[in-house]
Formats: structure tokens, C-alpha cells, sequence
């Protein structure tokens, strides 16, 4: 795999997380936009382990293709910047044409065409990308990587959508900047959606830099677990609960990922709820936090007391409501220096459980207490973010609930969570259905096949489109999961060979690209099951 990917996949994101941070905080300083332009493609060069990057401008109408920029591990290629192509035939056209990645890999079935012979220099031309960069709908220019170490792989098109989106933002500050005012070239409505955009990309951008903020609460339990696993190794069953515990913890880390990516897209992600015991989440937050009792209040023991109904159903993203209770948790520890009283308290109000987080700390003003939900806003200096309580709101808004503050100075703080009540589930009883897994990285099929048989199901396995195919048999099988970045027959390409053969088969799709960006795909090709990287095992097991 190349560079970013090459280690854990959360580095990866924050590696991407801190490009767009970079990108925006320039645009929001109204650098020159060849600059901004020049800090993207280094930085997508990088973190796509690519020969050359390039980011080219339609002029003449659009039948011009402009290389306005391009970084490069070879100083020759370096020498395409500012040269002109003709739009027509190249791998460009194709990408705005079908408004849609194109991407070659070798063998590459046809001669380079003009732009790519200049950006490859004169090197073999193993594999290229192009995505077009769209702005209002139409198409104003492209994004093209070439000779990408692993190949273009799902992870690094869901990278180059990203980029293509923020160079959509930063042509648009060239162009406002370029046309002068009495020409009447952009209305006043149009100046202040460019306004508007460019300062969401501005908070995009102090989010990005802020996201630490979560990752750090799910790395804190990992290692402590971890450092408990070292000292006591010789304990299976510890050992099994604390494996448990960091598997959680990683979990919360990845869904940190997800959450910017739907925040990129500004449409919440409801794919991953399911009904679950609000007792189990409390339960499960209270052990990620002990471990770090000790290292947040130094001063004197924090006592937890739990009380919550064991009847408490909600719908809702397991691993965002967990991440919400553990920062009010953490928050509450850290009210509370010299130690005191943690109370988690859950009932039931009509049609809403109510939960209550409260501590026995230092309280708030009612100034501090009006500003606190803001996000960035922040009484801890320099360790804090001011993120934590404005995505606790966040992450209850968006399961349709409300977050309420109440403190007194020297009394302490109580926070109210109140969300919709769940319907208990009613127990189904089917038969296991045969299913039919088709990944090309074989420890992504390994492991995906355990987790499924270990519920029971008959895997049959494939790495390759056109080996599912083969294996495909109407009537065989109740659902079939596939890896949409397969070699040869994509994902998306499979999806239709299997329809044709089995309309009523169940199809479900796996990829580190989030829903939002390949909804309209999910949607054509009839797609039943959406799983993203890295797949829940619980969700996966109980969507079948």
C-alpha cells in the first residue's frame, strides 16, 4: 500500500485531516491561489505515494486543458506547469465528460495522451487517475495522479474526491479575486454562497486541526489497557476483557474518521443505527474511562455511581452516543481536580429517555455556562479544545434529541441528555443464509469470513470480481458483500453482472468511502447493505 495507507488507518485520515486543515486555513488568509494550489498537490503527492500530481484549469471555453500546477518526485515533470493541451481525447475529457474518476492501470490499453506523456516525463506509465473538480454543477478543471506506488486503490479516490472538492473552493477564490466589480461577472447571491462556503472551509479547517480532541480519548483507554495486558499477561480472562475494552476504544477512533467525512458533506450519516440498551452504553463508557481516573485528577478519587434502567432502548449510532458520554465524562473528571461524586443517571419521560451526567466539581458561571456549547470555546488553556461539549450537542441533534447545561460555581454541573425512546425489537428467527464475500486483500477477506461464520452463516469467499462471478449461482445465495476497488471488474461492475443473473439477490457493498460520496451510485445500482471500512462486526452481523 502506499505511504499514508501503509500505517494504521486512523494516521492515514489524520495525515488527510492535516492537508485540508493546511488548505483552509490558507484560503481563509485569501492567499494567492497558486500558492494554495501549490500546498495541495505536495501534499497530495505525498500522502498518495505518487510519481506526479497536477491540478489543471479549463480555459478557451473548456476546450483547453491548463496545468496550473503540478508537484513531482522527478524535477522533469515539474517542467508540464503552465503548458496548454487540448482538451479532446485525454483521460481528462473522460473524467468530465462522465462527471466521474477515470482511472488507468497497466497494461494501459492506449497510447498516453498528450498531458500524460508531459506529466510522466518520459517514464513508463504504469497507472493515472483523473477526477474531475466541479463547481455549481459544471465542470471548471481536474485532479490528476500519476504512477501511484499501490495503484488507485478506494482509499486513495476517496482522498482525491476530498481534494477535488477543496480545489473547487480555491479556483473560485481566483476567479472572484480575478473579475473586476463593475462587470457584473458574479451576482451578489453568488458572492455571499463563495462567502458563506469559504467559511465553513475555514471551520473545516480548525476542526480538522482540533479532531485530535476524540482521537486522544479513544488512544487514552488503548494504552492503558495495553500497559495493563503487558503487566498481566499470564491472566486470560483480564486479558480477553481488556482486548475487548481496546477493541472499543479503536472503534470510537474510527468513527472520529467518519464523522469528518460526513461533516465534509454536511448531511448526517444515519447508516449505522440500529436500537440499542442505553444501560450497555453507559456501562461501556464507565470502564473506557476508569482507567484514567487517576491520571486526570490527581488531586483525590473520582467515585462513579451509576443508575439506568435496564428497559432504556434508543436508535442510534452505538459508537457516537458512547464517544458523546465518555467527553462528558472526561469533562467532568476534569471539574473536579481533587476528586469527588461522577453520577450517571437514566430515566424514562413519555416518548424519551432522559440521561443525566452530573459531578460535584467546580461549576461554571452563568457567562461560562452561556458559551460553553460553542464550539472551540474552551476554560482549560492550552490542553483544551473547546470541541468536546459542541459535539456531545452535535451527535445528540443529529438523533433527534437535545442537550441542556445546569451549573452552580462551587456546586458543580449537570448535563442533560434527552433522546427518543426505541420500540423494544422483536426477536426474528432465520435460518443462516449462505453468503457469498468478494475482497481482494486477503486478510480482509480472512477476517471478514471468521467474523461472519462465527454467526453462523456459510461463507463461500472470492478475490476477484470475475471469481465471483464464477462462484455465482440464482438462488444460492440470500446476500452477497463485495469491496467496490477490485481489480479487473470493479465492484460497482459486479453489482450489475449479479443483478442480471439474480434480480431478487441481496447486494451489499464494503469501502472506505463514506456513504454520502457514492450515495447516488448506492442508489443506481439498487445497492440493499452499505458497510464502511472498518466494518463493525456486531452492525455487520446484525444488518444480515
Amino acid at each position: 500500500m502506499s505511504g499514508i495507507w501503509q500505517q494504521t488507518e486512523d494516521a492515514g485520515h489524520s495525515g488527510a485531516l492535516a492537508l485540508v486543515a493546511s488548505v483552509c486555513a490558507a484560503l481563509a488568509e485569501q492567499r494567492p491561489v497558486n500558492a494554495i494550489e501549490a500546498l495541495l498537490a505536495q501534499g497530495a503527492l505525498r500522502l498518495l505515494d505518487a510519481a506526479v500530481f497536477a491540478v489543471i484549469d479549463l480555459e478557451r471555453g473548456g476546450r483547453e486543458l491548463r496545468v496550473a500546477q503540478v508537484a513531482a518526485v522527478a524535477e522533469a515533470a515539474a517542467a508540464a506547469r503552465g503548458r496548454r493541451f487540448p482538451r479532446a481525447g485525454t483521460l481528462v475529457h473522460r473524467a468530465l465528460a462522465e462527471e466521474a474518476p477515470v482511472r488507468l492501470a497497466a497494461p494501459v490499453p492506449f497510447a498516453p495522451d498528450g498531458l500524460l506523456l508531459a506529466l510522466t516525463a518520459g517514464d513508463e506509465l504504469r497507472n493515472a487517475v483523473a477526477v474531475p473538480v466541479r463547481r455549481a454543477g459544471v465542470g471548471v478543471g481536474a485532479l490528476v495522479a500519476v504512477n501511484l506506488r499501490a495503484g488507485v486503490d478506494e482509499r486513495a479516490l476517496e482522498l482525491l474526491r476530498l481534494l477535488a472538492d477543496l480545489q473547487a473552493i480555491v479556483s473560485n477564490q481566483g476567479r472572484s479575486a480575478a473579475e473586476p466589480e463593475g462587470e457584473g461577472r458574479i451576482s451578489a447571491e453568488e458572492k455571499q454562497q463563495s462567502l458563506s462556503r469559504t467559511r465553513w472551509l475555514a471551520a473545516l479547517g480548525e476542526v480538522a486541526a482540533g479532531v485530535a480532541h476524540d482521537i486522544n480519548n479513544a488512544l487514552n483507554p488503548i494504552v492503558a489497557f495495553a500497559e495493563l495486558i503487558r503487566a498481566r499477561p499470564d491472566d486470560p480472562e483480564n486479558v480477553r476483557v481488556f482486548a475487548e475494552r481496546i477493541l472499543m476504544a479503536a472503534r470510537d477512533g474510527a468513527e472520529t474518521v467518519r464523522r469528518i467525512q460526513s461533516f465534509t458533506q454536511r448531511r448526517p450519516d444515519t447508516s449505522r443505527r440500529t436500537t440499542v440498551s442505553l444501560t450497555s452504553l453507559v456501562r461501556e463508557a464507565v470502564e473506557l474511562v476508569r482507567p484514567v481516573l487517576d491520571l486526570r485528577s490527581a488531586g483525590g478519587p473520582v467515585r462513579i455511581e451509576e443508575s439506568v434502567g435496564e428497559d432504556l432502548l434508543v436508535h442510534a449510532n452505538a459508537i457516537e452516543l458512547r464517544e458523546a458520554l465518555l467527553n462528558l465524562m472526561l469533562n467532568a473528571v476534569d471539574a473536579m481536580p481533587d476528586g469527588g461524586m461522577l453520577r450517571l443517571v437514566g430515566r424514562r419521560e413519555e416518548d424519551h429517555v432522559v440521561l443525566a451526567v452530573q459531578d460535584t466539581g467546580v461549576g461554571m458561571t452563568r457567562e461560562v455556562l452561556k458559551r460553553a456549547p460553542e464550539p472551540f470555546f474552551t476554560t482549560k488553556g492550552p490542553r483544551g479544545t473547546g470541541l468536546g461539549l459542541s459535539q456531545v450537542a452535535g451527535i445528540v441533534r443529529r438523533h433527534g434529541g437535545s442537550m441542556e447545561l445546569e451549573s452552580w460555581p462551587g456546586v458543580g454541573t449537570t448535563v442533560l441528555l434527552r433522546l427518543p425512546l426505541a420500540p423494544p425489537v422483536a426477536e426474528r428467527a432465520n435460518p443462516p443464509p449462505g453468503i457469498l464475500l468478494v475482497d481482494d486483500n486477503p486478510l480482509s477477506l480472512e477476517a471478514m469470513a471468521a467474523t461472519l461464520r462465527s454467526g453462523g452463516f456459510h461463507v463461500v469467499t472470492a478475490s476477484s470480481g470475475e471469481a465471483a462471478v464464477a462462484a455465482f449461482e440464482p438462488g444460492r445465495y440470500r446476500a452477497v458483500l463485495t469491496d467496490l476497488g477490485l481489480p479487473g471488474l470493479d465492484g460497482w461492475e459486479l453489482v450489475e453482472r449479479l443483478r442480471a443473473m439474480d434480480p431478487a439477490v441481496r447486494v451489499g457493498v464494503i469501502t472506505g468511502t463514506s456513504l454520502e460520496r457514492v450515495g447516488d451510485e448506492v442508489k443506481r445500482h439498487r445497492v440493499d447493505l452499505f458497510f464502511t471500512k472498518p466494518v463493525d462486526p456486531e452492525r455487520l452481523l446484525a444488518a444480515l
